[in-house]
């Protein structure tokens, strides 16, 4: 059978490091087990993507752990919830923990207590989770925590595979069973922006940098240059040195151009840019930020379809407000690019005016300014175009015949309609299996080669030339 996933668009929701946790956090949490007594650290981040059938896919997580054969490391132990429909253009830092024992890990641990999807119409549904909320991510290698190095572990959660709907012929049913790619980063690779939010601590004039610390810590007393605020329970939560140069642009409350000089002890801000691995940095885990823009405080963001090309001039265009952003239904704001604003694709390429073509959707950062004479103007310090247009995602069902390993392809073959569908393979596609062991939901990414003949799999992708052209197949394990 073949089925359109109405609500979710397509493209792999990219999560630097472990899963699902909106702004920067306290590691918290302890180790189980003995280790080396040398120890590294871990750089974790989140992004997601968007839907068009939910207004949030909130998650909430009580617990994330690095496993390894005779060692658990928490690395995260307190309650968090964050609505992964807000990340569909960046990343954020999940957790920067330090003091992590060096040496091999094989999976990721996540406690998963509950999900909730909102729908446009207000409509809330909790679907199953796999598991009894334990999930074990599995990636093809080990990872390698080494002493006084920083390991970025990116995650890969594609909501589009891991939310799945069943017709049960009295009203659709919701099962989550998470799909999760994890990959090892070098520390120079860029990808989607990271966006953080705090406060301004040690302002560093001469090299243009200063720490940025979460703003959920900001009612801890202790803070230490280096390290960051301590709570009463001694976890602590690492601040970030923020990096600037001649081409980061900054913008005051008001959304106007401003400059590094015009930062004060204390202020919050909003810092936008790539991560980069620093080993002269006063910080255990060595992980900055070269900001793109520096925001004060957290402007609003827009999203929207483009009705027009930026003015030459004054940098305006007209942005179509989608619903459920606080605006009546058909409101077309004017958004204006102040100078040294910047535009980046969604994938974190940096673009130009020219890129925001009318038709695109567009997400923006900017300050309303409301006029009783003049049109309304967002003026904006920022904004993402997405470029691909997008492709409905659909979904196969079957059982796999004639496997063609060195081809790359496979016959899938439909018990309820006696019928078989070519399906192509590119190198680019991803298989896991996906089963259940216990009380613990187990995924595992496989080589296509480890498919079996008559193994039952869902195939996700889209209608190629002549076959059907596969993103990611998810097979149960062969009775």
């Amino acid at each position: 059978m073949m089925k359109v996933l109405h609500g979710f668009k397509s493209g792999i929701l990219s999560i630097l490091a472990v899963f699902l946790m909106l702004g920067l956090v306290s590691c918290g949490g302890g180790v189980t087990g003995s280790g080396s007594g040398s120890t590294g650290s871990v750089a974790l981040l989140l992004t997601d993507a968007t839907t068009d059938e939910f207004s949030q896919v909130n998650i909430t997580i009580t617990r994330a752990e690095l496993i390894a054969d005779s060692l658990k490391v928490t690395i995260l132990s307190t309650t968090k919830t964050v609505d992964l429909l807000s990340l569909s253009d960046e990343t954020n830092l999940f957790a920067l923990s330090s003091g992590v024992p060096s040496g091999w890990y094989e999976k990721i641990r996540l406690h998963v207590s509950d999900i909730e999807l909102v729908r446009k119409d207000g409509t809330i549904i909790h679907p199953m989770i796999s598991g009894n909320g334990k999930l074990d991510l599995n990636p093809r290698e080990k990872f390698y925590v080494e002493s006084g190095g920083t390991l970025l572990l990116q995650v890969d959660l594609d909501a589009n595979k891991s939310i799945h709907i069943v017709n049960t012929g009295h009203g659709d049913k919701y099962n989550f069973r998470p799909v999760v790619f994890i990959d090892v980063l070098d520390g120079q690779t860029r990808g989607k922006l990271l966006r953080l939010y705090g406060q301004v601590r040690d302002i560093n004039t001469d090299d243009q940098k200063f720490e940025l610390c979460p703003k959920e810590t900001l009612s801890r007393a202790a803070y230490t240059y280096g390290s960051g605020y301590v709570d009463a329970q001694n976890n602590v939560t690492e601040c970030v040195a923020v990096y600037s140069s001649p081409a980061t642009s900054f913008f005051d409350a008001n959304g106007d151009p401003a400059a590094f000089a015009d930062l004060a002890d204390g202020d919050l801000v909003t810092a936008v840019g790539n991560v980069r691995i620093d080993t002269s940095s006063v910080h255990e885990h060595n992980m900055g930020l070269d900001a793109v823009v520096v925001e004060w405080g957290q402007f609003l963001r827009i999203e929207g379809i483009a009705k027009s090309l930026p003015d030459a001039l004054t940098g305006r265009f007209d942005l179509e407000v989608f619903s459920g952003q606080g605006f009546p239904s058909g409101t077309v704001l004017t958004v204006e690019l102040q100078d040294g604003a910047r535009v980046y694709s969604a994938t974190g390429e940096e673009l130009t005016e020219a890129d925001i073509e009318g038709g695109l959707k567009v997400k923006v950062d900017g300050v309303l300014f409301l006029s009783d004479t003049e049109p309304d103007i967002l003026k904006a310090s920022f904004a993402v175009v997405f470029k691909q247009p997008f492709l409905p995602l659909l979904e196969l069902e079957g059982v796999v015949h004639n496997l063609n390993t060195a081809g790359r392809s496979f016959d899938l073959f439909d018990p309820l309609s006696s019928t078989a569908r070519c399906v192509d393979v590119p190198l680019s596609a991803r298989v896991f299996l996906i089963t259940v062991v216990g009380s613990d939901y187990v995924s595992e990414e496989i080589a296509l080669s480890e498919l079996s003949e008559n193994q039952s799999v869902q195939v996700y992708g889209n209608n190629g030339s002549t076959c059907f052209t596969a993103q990611t197949i998810l097979a149960e394990p062969l009775l």
